[in-house]
C-alpha cells in the first residue's frame, strides 16, 4: 500500500468549490484542513481590508460597509453547502455515513434561526408612566427550557465528533464509497519512470542483428 501526495494549498480551494453540492465519495485529511485555513485567511483578511477601507475619504464608508457584508453574510451563506459537502466526504474515508454531519447542520440551522427570528411578547404594561416590559421569543420558546439545554448540548456533541473525525487519518482500504484518496495499491508512475520505458522499449525492439551498410563488402 502506497502513500500518495497531499493535496495541496491551492488545489484543495479548488477541489472545494468545484465539489459544491458533492456528497458522495471521499475526501483526506489534507484537502479539509486546507480548506479550514482558506477559510480563516478570508475570514481575518478580509476583515482587516475591510476595516482599512473605512479609512479612505468620501467612498471609505461604503467601500468599507460592502466588505464587510460580503465577509459576514455573502462569503457564509456560499460556503454553507460545500463546508458540509466536504465533511461528509470525510465522514465516508473514515467509513461512516452522513447522518451525523446531517443531523448537525439541520440542527444548527435550526438553533441558529431561533436566535435569529424571535417575536416580541408583553408580560407588564403600564400605560400612565409609559412603561412596558416585555421579552423576545424565539422560534423554540414553545419548548421545555430542559428540552432546549437537550438541544443545544446535542448540537456541541455533535460538532465535537464532527471534530475528531476531521482529524483522523484516512482509511488504507477501500468502502462502499469508493476508493481511499490517500493509499493505493501501487505507485503512480512518474515523468522519469515513463521515460526510462519509452527508451528501454525503443532498444528492445531494435533487431541487434540487423545488417549495417559496410563499406568494403563489395
Amino acid at each position: 500500500m502506497y502513500e500518495t501526495p497531499k493535496v495541496g494549498f491551492l488545489e484543495a480551494y479548488q477541489l472545494f468549490w468545484k465539489n459544491y453540492v458533492n456528497f458522495k465519495g471521499r475526501s483526506r485529511r489534507s484537502e479539509y484542513w486546507w480548506v479550514a485555513l482558506w477559510h480563516f485567511i478570508i475570514f481575518i483578511g478580509g476583515g482587516l481590508l475591510s476595516a482599512l477601507l473605512f479609512l479612505i475619504p468620501g467612498v471609505g464608508v461604503v467601500i468599507g460597509t460592502a466588505g464587510f457584508i460580503v465577509i459576514l453574510a455573502i462569503y457564509p451563506l456560499a460556503i454553507v453547502i460545500p463546508n458540509y459537502a466536504l465533511l461528509t466526504r470525510r465522514f465516508h474515508d473514515r467509513g461512516l455515513s452522513m447522518f451525523i454531519p446531517i443531523v448537525s447542520f439541520v440542527l444548527s440551522l435550526v438553533l441558529s434561526l431561533s436566535n435569529v427570528i424571535s417575536e416580541s411578547r408583553t408580560l407588564y404594561e403600564n400605560p400612565d408612566a409609559n412603561y412596558k416590559v416585555s421579552e423576545q421569543m424565539g422560534l423554540l420558546s414553545f419548548l421545555p427550557v430542559w428540552l432546549q439545554v437537550l438541544l443545544g448540548l446535542l448540537s456541541i456533541l455533535l460538532t465535537l465528533i464532527s471534530f475528531v473525525v476531521s482529524l483522523l487519518n484516512s482509511k488504507k482500504e477501500t468502502n462502499k464509497y469508493g476508493p481511499s484518496p490517500k493509499y493505493v495499491d501501487n505507485p503512480t508512475t512518474n515523468e522519469s519512470d515513463i521515460k526510462h520505458q519509452s527508451v528501454s522499449s525503443e532498444t528492445v525492439d531494435t533487431p541487434k542483428n540487423k545488417e549495417t551498410d559496410d563499406p568494403y563488402k563489395y
